[in-house]
């Protein structure tokens, strides 16, 4: 019975790998990627100001469940985000970036910010 039991779970655990999304994290004190996987999306954010990236993944778990609807259309298209403040202590836009998701296998290769804007602002098609 233990075996039968075992073997499920490896089963299971087998099937819960091959079908999460693995993705690329990576800043800029990282000299290599990593993969992870367990992700419901893939993120890439480009620092305007900095002209610096970096790379992550939204990882699937209850925290993150309201999430999936949302992010399952996600298709590598890239909005950019600015961060305003209204009492007037920093400049009216303080902060500007470009956030990236995507949901295909290892879709946010790292590129560099001078690549993406090389690009049109947008991640590279080939995955």
């Amino acid at each position: 019975m233990t075996c039968i039991v075992f073997t499920l779970a490896l089963i299971a655990a087998t099937m819960a790998t091959a079908n999460s999304l693995h993705c690329y994290t990576m800043n800029e004190y990282q000299s290599h990627p990593i993969t992870t996987t367990n992700n419901i999306a893939c993120l890439s954010v480009f620092e305007v100001e900095g002209q610096s990236s970096s790379f992550g993944a939204i990882v699937d778990s209850q925290f993150n469940a309201h999430r999936k609807i949302e992010l399952a259309t996600a298709d590598g298209s890239c909005k950019k985000m600015e961060k305003i403040l209204y009492d007037k202590t920093q400049p009216d836009i303080f902060y500007e970036a470009f956030l990236c998701y995507c949901t295909e296998d290892k879709c946010n290769k790292p590129i560099t910010y001078a690549q993406f804007a090389q690009n049109g602002y947008k991640m590279p098609s080939e995955f």
